[in-house]
C-alpha cells in the first residue's frame, strides 16, 4: 500500500473513531422524569352504517413519577426502563345513543397498571436517535350497569357489563432529546368490522438526576 492511501486509511478512522466511541459510552439518561399525562379515547359501534352508539372517556394523570430501572445495551441499543413510583389517574367514561352508562374512578397509578411505564431507546448507528416507548395498562375492568333501548321501542333493558379502560399512554417511538423537557402528542385510530375508535395521547414529562 503507497504512503498516500495509508494516510487517506487513517485519516478515515480517525474521522469515524469519535462516533464509535460517542456510540459506546452510556447515554445520559436520567434518573427520572415527573409531569403529567393525559388522553380521550371515542368509541363509535354502527349498524348499516348508522351510529348505534358512542363511547367517551377522558382521564388524567397527575402527579407523575418515573424512576430508570436498569440500563442495558443490545447490538443495536442502549435502552433504559422507567417504572412507575407515583401518580393518580382521574378517568371518566360515558356510552350515549341505543345503549348508554356513565361512570368516574379515581385511581393509585403505581398499583393499578400492569407494570409498564416508559422506554428510552438511544439507536448505535447514524445520527444515534433516542426514541420512547411505553404503556400504561390498568389491570381491571370495571362493572356498570348498561340501559339499552330495544329499536321495537319496548320497555328498557339493564344489564351489568364490565368495561375494560384504554391504554393510558403511548408515545410510540417518539424523538427524545435527553436532559430537555419531553412533551408531546400522538394519536391511534382503529377500524373493526363494527366500530371504530380514536385514541389520543398528550404529556409533559421533566427529566431530573
Amino acid at each position: 500500500m503507497t504512503s498516500a492511501r495509508l494516510l487517506a486509511a487513517a485519516l478515515i478512522a480517525c474521522a469515524f473513531e469519535p462516533a464509535v466511541a460517542s456510540a459506546a459510552a452510556q447515554p445520559p439518561f436520567p434518573h427520572h422524569y415527573r409531569g403529567t399525562i393525559s388522553g380521550t379515547w371515542v368509541e363509535r359501534d354502527t349498524l348499516d352504517t348508522n351510529v348505534v352508539s358512542t363511547i367517551m372517556a377522558s382521564w388524567t394523570i397527575t402527579g407523575l413519577a418515573l424512576r430508570r430501572g436498569r440500563v442495558m445495551k443490545s447490538d443495536a441499543a442502549w435502552q433504559a426502563s422507567y417504572s412507575v413510583t407515583s401518580g393518580e389517574v382521574a378517568y371518566h367514561e360515558a356510552e350515549t345513543g341505543a345503549c348508554s352508562y356513565t361512570f368516574d374512578k379515581t385511581l393509585p397509578l403505581r398499583t393499578s397498571i400492569n407494570g409498564g411505564g416508559l422506554s428510552l431507546s438511544q439507536s448505535l448507528f447514524f445520527n444515534h436517535p433516542t426514541t420512547a416507548m411505553g404503556g400504561m395498562d390498568i389491570k381491571h375492568a370495571y362493572r356498570v350497569s348498561e340501559t339499552c333501548q330495544p329499536a321495537d321501542g319496548g320497555p328498557a333493558q339493564v344489564e351489568q357489563r364490565d368495561v375494560p379502560l384504554p391504554e393510558l399512554f403511548d408515545p410510540q417511538e417518539k424523538r427524545v432529546k435527553l436532559g430537555r423537557r419531553f412533551a408531546g402528542h400522538t394519536s391511534l385510530h382503529e377500524t373493526h368490522q363494527a366500530s371504530s375508535s380514536t385514541t389520543k395521547w398528550r404529556w409533559v414529562l421533566k427529566p431530573g438526576h
